[in-house]
């Protein structure tokens, strides 16, 4: 039997009754304790980690084990990939009108809701963002469990395009690719100034998908700025606007878990948009 670990050949002699379940626990054993079992393929075939019949196979009855090892980080970098590509297949099939794979949309959206909570529990302090991001998507959820016109279909379509994105930004912060650049950082807070009046609005009214669907970037820009302020120890103006930010991030969080949206769009309308006023200021 050979095995092989992220493609590299592995020595081992397994004793005669060894089983899978045996070489797997032998193996997590030696790991460190970020990393675990990230995928087990048996003689070309991927298998599901916790499956009994796999487990009791004896290893002298295998030719070929090969087993993928990551940080939970990185396997939940991974699904957030995968999320990506349902969300855009699925704003395609609802622009297209494709009412007949609704079913298999909300199968993607519950997938989608599961791998967001499976890496939030992994993380010992997940990001805001990743709250609203399922947030949004469990609004989705909702929002096509229903009888849906084309028009209807259409806006969701509209919401979902802008949503990978937000992954992206999320996958970055996650394995800390960000690249802080003071002219970019100072550009997306303006960009997000412009659209607090037509976001706040959304709350007020009731359009709760589009709401959230902005909110995740608002949320964003927050925290980038927090980890900003952080890159630069010498700029104690920046270190000063970053904690009423923060301050603020909290408090916007903290309103959106009792869904009290009014609350959230008078933060918005007029603290955030003042803060952000003398953040740009400041910095000109």
């Amino acid at each position: 039997m050979e095995l092989f670990i992220n493609d590299t050949p592995v020595g081992i002699n397994p004793e005669k009754n060894d089983t899978v379940d045996t070489l797997l626990w032998t193996v997590e054993k030696q790991l460190e304790s970020d990393l675990i079992i990230a995928s087990v393929v048996i003689d070309g075939k991927y298998v599901a980690r916790d499956d009994p019949n796999v487990l009791n196979l004896l290893v002298s009855d295998i030719n070929k084990i090969e087993l993928t090892i990551a940080t939970r980080i990185e396997i939940g970098v991974a699904l957030l990939d995968d999320a990506k590509n349902f969300i855009t297949i699925s704003s395609q099939e609802l622009k297209n009108g494709s009412f007949s794979k609704k079913n298999e949309i909300m199968q993607s959206f519950a997938w989608i809701i599961e791998s967001l909570d499976a890496l939030r529990s992994a993380l010992a302090f997940p990001p805001a963002d990743l709250t609203i991001l399922r947030a949004a998507i469990a609004d989705a959820l909702r929002f096509l469990d229903r009888e849906i016109s084309l028009e209807e279909a259409l806006a969701l379509a509209e919401i979902l395009e802008k949503m990978p994105e937000h992954f992206t930004l999320l996958q970055k912060k996650l394995l800390n690719q960000e690249e802080f650049v003071r002219e970019n950082v100072i550009m997306q807070l303006q960009s997000t100034k412009n659209i607090l009046p037509d976001l706040a609005t959304y709350f007020q009214t009731g359009k709760d998908l589009q709401a959230l669907a902005e909110l995740g970037t608002v949320i964003d820009t927050l925290e980038m700025f927090a980890r900003y302020s952080a890159s630069q120890p010498a700029d104690l103006q920046a270190e000063t606007f970053a904690v009423a930010l923060k301050d603020l991030s909290s408090q916007l969080l903290e309103a959106f878990e009792n869904k009290d949206y009014i609350l959230i769009a008078d933060l918005l309308e007029y603290d955030l948009a003042e803060q952000i006023d003398a953040i740009l200021e400041a910095h000109q």
